[in-house]
Order: C-alpha cells, then structure tokens, then sequence
C-alpha cells in the first residue's frame, strides 16, 4: 500500500513538473514574441534619422493608409497629405446624443415641467418639445466673417445662419457677430439687416472698431481681426454660454488661447466647426503660397481648432484632410451634415417619396444647365469650360450634327440656356469672371445663351435652382460638405457633381455612381451628355434634413443640461494661486548707459502684484557717468531697504545675450523673467506670465506690447500709439518676423539652459528672437499671452542709440535665421535662404514698428 502511494506521489510530481515546464515554456515563448515585435516596430519607427534628406513622413508611397476617399498621390488633395492620416472613429451628433440621453431625458422633463407652469404658453404649444417654454436657453453668439444678407452667398454663411435660426425657434438667445463691421456685399445698408435678423429672433452686431492701432507680428488683416474679437468677446463674456466660431482665417485663435491659458472665459464654452481651412481653398484653386497672409491663416486655424472645447465637422473626409496636415483634434470631435434652413426642411418632409416612387427626369427634358457654385477655379469654373469645349468638338466631329434640330444647341441636346449662378470671385489676367466666360465662349464657339447671375442671395439662388427644366452642375475640385448639393437633395432637383472631398458622404451609396464624375473635363462631360440625352433618376440624400435637424438640436439640449447641473461649464485650469504656492520668480535687468530710464524700470518691477521675486541686475560695461552714478544710488537704496533680494553684476560690454546669460547663471529663481532698462512692465507683468507657466506647463512665456514714445512713464489708462500683436509657436513665420513675442518674457530656468541661453555674439540684435526660434524648433513648449503686458519705449530723449539702430540689419536677421539654418540638412540650407530673401525683397512697408 505504501509503495503503491509513493509511486502515484512520484507520478503526481513528475505531472506537475511538466506542467510548470511547459508554462515556463509559453511565457519565454510569448516574452520573445513581445520582445521581436517591438524591435522590429522600433526599427520602422526610427527609419528616418535626423540627417534624412527626405524623412519618413514625406514619403507618401510607403505612408498614406488606403482609405476609402484616398485614389492615389494627387487625387482628392492628397500632395498635401504629409501625414499618415489617422484611423480614428469620431462619434456623429447621433451617437452622442445616444449616450448622454439621461440628460436629454432631464432637459425634456424640466420642458415640460416649466410648461406646465404657465398655463397658456402650453395650450399654445405643440407637441414637439423643440417648442416648449422651458428654462433661459443658452446664450450663443457666432462669430463670422460670412453672413447671409450683408454677404450675397458662400456655405459658411448659410450653415451659421441656418443653424442660428433653428436655435432660436428651440428657445435659445443667439447673436451673430459680423466681423467685417460696416463693410459688406449687399446693396442695403447694415441697419436693414439688423432689421432683418431681429424679426427672426436673431441679434446680428458688428464688430465696432477699436480705439487701439494694431501692429501684427506677422503683416496679417486676419491676426487683427482675431485680436478685435478677442477684445470683444472678453469685455462682454459675461453674454455668453456658447461662442461658435467657423475655422477659416482663425477669428477665434485668441479667444480660444485665452481661454487654454486660463485668462478669461472660464465660463464659456468654445466650439469651432471646420467649413473650408485657407490651405484646402488654395490647394483646391491652385494657387501658391503668395505672401504671408497663407501663413498666417493655416496657423491660426489649426491652433483655434486644437485649442477649442468642441469642434465639429460636416464631414468624415475633412477630418481625414486636416490630421493628414498635422492637425490636432481635440476630445470632443464630432461628424454631423450642416443643417438646412426650416423652409428647406418642410419642403423635403413634405416631398419625401420610396424608392419607387422616385422621380425621374425624362431625356431631352433640361432647357437650361446652371453652373451652381462660385465663379472660381476650386468650384471648377474652368473644367466647365473645357467640357463644353470637348462637347462642342465631339459632336461637332459626329455623323448625326446636321441633323441636328436648329433651334436647339447641337452640343447640349435640349438645352436652350446656359446660366452661372454664383458669386464672381475669379480674376484673371483677361479681367473678371464674367469677361473670362465671354471670352471661353468666343472662343469655343458655344453658340448658346449665357446668362451670369451674382446678385442673388442664397435662399434667392435655392429658388431658382428649383425652376423646372433646370439641371445644376457643380465640378468642384475639392469640397468639403457643399450646401449647393444638400439643397438639390432636399428640393429633388436634378444634379451632376463631382465625387471629390465629402460629397460622396452626403449622397446615398446606390445613387453615387449614377451622379457624380471626376472634376475633369471629360467625365464631366460624358455624364453630362449621359443625362441630357438619356434622362436620370433623382438621387436621395444618405441622412433626411429633418433627422439632422433633431440631432442638432438635442446636442445644444444636452449641452445647457450639462450646464445647469454643472451650475457653470467647468474648468480645469488653475485661475489663482495661494500666496505660499508662488514660485520664487528672478527679474533679470540688462543695463548700458540709461541711467534715468533703469530708474523708471525699477519702479514698475517694485509695483508688481507678484511676490515673491527677485532681482538681478546686470550692467554691460555702462561708461556715461550719469548712468553710473544712478547704478550706485540703485544698489545703496537695496541694500539699505532690503525691498527684495538684489544682485548687482558689473561686466565688460559684452552685448544683451552674454548679459542675459550672466543674469541668468546668478538667479535663484524657479522662473526667469527678463527685462531691458528702457521697458515698463504693468504691475501685472510676473503674475500673469507665471500663471500662465503654471497652467499650460510651457517652458517659455511670452507677451505683447504697447508702444509709447519719450523718457517717461506711461499712466495707466495711457492710449497706446500701437499695439505689438504677437502670434507665438508659429514656426514657418518666426522664419520672417518675430511672431514669437516680446523680449520681456518668461523662461523656465531648467529649461533655459536645455535651450543653450541666448547666442553672445556682439554688434547684433535679435537675440531674442533667435533663442525664441530656437526653443520653438527644439521642440520646447511656448506660449504667447494675448494681453500687452508691458510698455515698449519707441523714440528716446536720450543721446544712446538703440543697439536695433546702431548695427547692421541685415545681419540682424540673419542672426534669427540660424535656428532654421541649424536643423535644415545643408543641401537645403540655401533653398531657406531663398525663400527667405524674396519675402524680405517683397515685403510690404507697413511693417511691425518693432520687427
């Protein structure tokens, strides 16, 4: 019995011995896998080293991800894809909707609720909760360069004013702020259509003008124009729930920075929806890179759409475009069809139709064939043309032409009207759109009617589009989500498009084949003859307008729900410190020979509502003995008083940077922040500049400035002669103009020295804008504050010159050129410098005063 048990423990042991074997086996199995895998994904991941002449992202062949809207290199916009566009689901307004319907569910309980309270607006009310009397509705204001009346037409225009109307109607309190002011398209006066909006609901402002002139950093109408909604929308935030800006040109770039930094709009929410970006449009109309208003634009509105709270696109296909771009898309990104106006979706409820009852338009039916988009080369004005032109010779080449009935153009079976609908934004070189059309029709001896209609508003051009024996085409070579094709689903009226951008998106799937063309010249016209000569089937839309519409309006429902539990849209941004949190903060002061304005510095540093700080002065080789004789009264008076820590730092003339850089060795300080002896920060300067640090994590922090002239010191509500507007991280720029911001900024001392400090070279200036460069392309985080933070003296009393005046300027600049010479590999160095002397040989005369 005995032996019997040991052997079946010898064998129970043997057992688990294999079993522990053969785990140990699967884990060193599995551990090797990992372990290949990662190397050889490590291995990919570091192909391109950074001596490649062409890195890895350029590569396109190797690179792009065969998505459904991608054709190959050069198709649908994609030699502007430098990055591999990313695989990423974002959720529809449905799908958000469906997961937050426990606070749609709360906002139609407290609607029915306040409806029952008053008693006679719910014998008044219709079943539709969109309707109800319930609690204030949020306060939205769209602010827009585009706006339907004061501009005649564009899909900007129309999504905003579309959805402007349709908030209204569901008991919100929405404004529209025209950014454009005075200026407008229209033949009536700006008081009309404020007339005009306030009976729907709507309060239409214009952006008054300011009482400050504005310089931009970068020589840009649109980085004002951003800024004068900043100022507006700060001194009236109080107004608004919701500010609901478009991406084009950046109007919200500012607003938007200010409230990432943590400065103002705690309490707002900031949504951006993306229509058409300015690299899209000129990529699209084939125009180059012409001055740096381009520039400008693209990086206002990809940091606007990065910074933003919500951004929302009409398509899949343009969320694809601008991550391929290097676009960053916050969290809440969301896929959702423009809305339509009420009109157009009672008409499409009433005239909805199954499948087999579809209309269809019979052969030889169309009289007339409008061209309905813009009069531009993106809205394919010119692959029109050549169609008709191919037409024209195909058929006048064919055995059937002399047969042809007379009284009918032999190139357009039918058709007895050729009509452009659109706003004329060509120029050519042969004058304007309309002289452009005469001219290819001159040419091409069409032999039809033209007719050239501008002047129409958009609910004036849906009309006409919908005339009988009308068929509208519309060969855009890039689109986004184009309105001119939402409207002929919604009215069944028949259409020809192009499959490019997010077109397809809006048509249904078994309907795309049968409508669209590739926005080329034959496509375009075989599908066009196809349907004159053989009829079509209406196509239908892939979503019905009044289901968007309901999505619209839930989503700004469970936005307000969100809201009143939240008693306010939260924040996570720290807006204030606790006084024993403040990080010692080290003032560095540069001084030569500006005795009587050092003093005039100081007393603005004394005055900061910051604390704690210090102060390290460094003077550079000062000889004028008034100036020396204000430094030793200067050094007296701290020693005596012990206001705050002070270092005094005589050395050689050495220059700014190599001062800077002694200052900034003999700090004590978490945070440096540096100061010239001729500037006068505002008593907000340190606090503002670390807050800031502290709430975005930057490594450097820089501000704008006011511009005065003369010795003294400026009173607080002192109108400014101008004011330096900087732009911040906006790398391509820097190359031309210090967009970085101004000298009187803060640095992480840790991270100053990673930077390498300021360059020591003498009888040069821009230094600052050299280290900024620099930091910027290191990949060391900056941030810009919107706000004038200290006083930038212009003309002196004094007898020094400035050191700006006193060198060379051309080497000036190219001392802020090295950063982009240093990571450029040298076959392309000359290229940068190139680039960079045309833009010095054109640029305007109305430059910064400062750079």
């Amino acid at each position: 019995g005995d032996g019997a048990t040991g052997r079946r423990s010898g064998m129970g042991t043997a057992f688990e011995g294999y079993v522990v074997f053969f785990c140990r086996g699967l884990l060193l199995a599995a551990w090797g896998s990992v372990l290949f895998l990662g190397t050889v994904s490590s291995l990919y991941y570091l192909e391109a080293t950074d001596n490649d002449v062409t890195p890895r992202q350029y590569r396109i062949d190797k690179q792009v991800v065969k998505s459904p809207w991608y054709y190959g290199p050069g198709d649908r916009g994609d030699f502007l894809i430098y990055e591999k566009p990313k695989i990423k689901r974002f959720h529809t307004f449905s799908q958000h909707n469906e997961k937050n319907k426990q606070h749609l569910r709360s906002w139609e309980a407290a609607a029915h609720s306040s409806d029952k309270q008053t008693n006679a607006a719910a014998a008044a009310a219709p079943k539709d909760t969109s309707s109800l009397s319930r609690r204030k509705g949020l306060r939205i204001v769209f602010p827009t360069f585009a706006v339907i009346g004061p501009i005649l037409n564009g899909g900007i225009g129309t999504a905003i004013c579309n959805l402007a109307d349709s908030l209204v109607k569901d008991g919100h309190r929405v404004s529209i702020l025209y950014l454009w002011g005075q200026s407008k398209q229209s033949k009536q006066d700006m008081s009309y259509w404020v007339k005009h909006y306030r009976e729907k609901g709507v309060d239409l402002i214009s952006l008054p003008d300011s009482r400050v002139k504005y310089a931009p950093s970068s020589p840009s109408k649109y980085v004002t124009l951003s800024y004068r909604t900043y100022e507006y929308l700060k001194k009236t935030q109080h107004r608004w729930d919701v500010v609901h800006f478009h991406e084009w040109h950046g109007a919200g770039y500012y607003t938007a920075k200010a409230k990432q930094q943590g400065l103002e709009f705690h309490n707002t929410t900031i949504m951006t929806t993306i229509h058409c970006p300015s690299m899209f449009f000129m990529h699209g109309s084939h125009v180059t890179l012409k001055d740096q208003n381009n520039f400008a634009s693209d990086y206002l509105e990809r940091e606007q759409v990065r910074m933003s709270d919500i951004v929302i696109s009409p398509s899949g296909f343009m969320l694809q475009w601008v991550q391929g771009r290097g676009w960053k898309l916050p969290v809440e990104t969301y896929i959702q069809n423009n809305i339509l106006s009420s009109t157009l979706i009672e008409a499409s409820s009433r005239g909805e139709e199954s499948d087999s009852r579809r209309r269809v338009i019979e052969p030889n039916s169309i009289r007339e064939v409008v061209f309905f988009a813009r009069l531009e080369v993106l809205k394919g004005l010119k692959v029109f043309c050549d169609a008709l032109d191919y037409l024209k010779k195909k058929k006048k080449s064919g055995a059937n032409a002399k047969k042809t009935n007379k009284k009918n153009n032999f190139f357009l079976p039918g058709v007895e009207k050729l009509t452009f609908l659109g706003h004329k934004n060509l120029n050519t070189h042969e004058g304007d759109a309309e002289i452009y059309l005469q001219n290819r029709a001159r040419k091409g001896k069409w032999g039809i009617n033209i007719t050239v209609l501008d002047g129409l508003i958009q609910p004036e051009a849906a009309e006409y589009v919908g005339g009988a024996g009308r068929l509208s085409v519309m060969p855009s070579l890039l689109e986004n989500s184009p309105f001119t094709v939402l409207e002929c689903l919604a009215q069944n009226i028949p259409f020809i498009v192009s499959d490019v951008g997010g077109i397809p998106e809006l048509i249904h799937p078994s309907d795309i084949a049968n409508v669209t063309f590739k926005p080329q010249p034959v496509p375009l016209a075989k599908r066009l003859d196809e349907v004159l000569s053989h009829g079509m089937a209406l196509p239908r839309a892939r979503s019905k307008p009044r289901k968007t519409w309901k999505e619209h309006l839930d989503f700004y429902r469970i936005l307000e729900e969100k809201r009143v539990k939240r008693h306010a849209a939260t924040s996570r941004i720290v807006t204030q410190f606790p006084r024993y949190r403040n990080p010692l903060v080290s003032v560095c002061i540069v001084h030569h020979n500006r005795g009587v304005l050092l003093l005039k510095t100081i007393d603005a540093i004394l005055a900061q509502d910051y604390w704690p700080f210090e102060i390290v002065m460094v003077d550079d080789g000062s000889t004028d003995p008034e100036a020396l004789s204000v430094l030793k009264q200067t050094v007296q008076f701290f020693n005596q008083t012990q206001m705050v820590k002070f270092r005094y730092i005589s050395t050689p003339n050495r220059f700014p940077g190599a001062a800077r850089n002694t200052a900034a060795h003999a700090a004590n300080g978490k945070f440096l922040v540096f100061s010239d002896d001729d500037d006068i920060p505002k008593p907000n300067w340190i606090s503002s500049l670390v807050r800031v640090a502290h709430n975005t994590h930057a490594d450097v922090v820089t501000c704008m400035a006011d511009f005065f002239h003369g010795d003294w010191s400026p009173p607080p509500n002192l109108k400014p002669d101008a004011r330096w507007l900087s732009l911040g991280a906006a790398a391509d720029l820097g190359m031309y103009h210090n967009v970085f911001g101004s000298s009187q900024a803060l640095v992480r001392k840790k991270s100053f020295f990673k930077i390498g400090g300021f360059s020591e070279e003498g009888h040069s200036t821009f230094e600052d804008w050299e280290f900024f460069a620099t930091a910027v392309l290191k990949g060391f985080h900056l941030e810009s504050i919107p706000e004038a933070l200290s006083w930038y003296r212009q003309k002196r009393a004094t007898k020094e010159k400035s050191l700006m005046s006193s060198t060379n300027s051309y080497n000036n600049k190219l001392r802020a050129l090295r950063p982009y010479q240093r990571v450029m590999p040298p076959e392309l160095r000359n290229a940068v410098l190139f680039g960079w002397s045309r833009a010095a040989a054109t640029k305007s005369k109305k430059n910064s005063p400062l750079r």
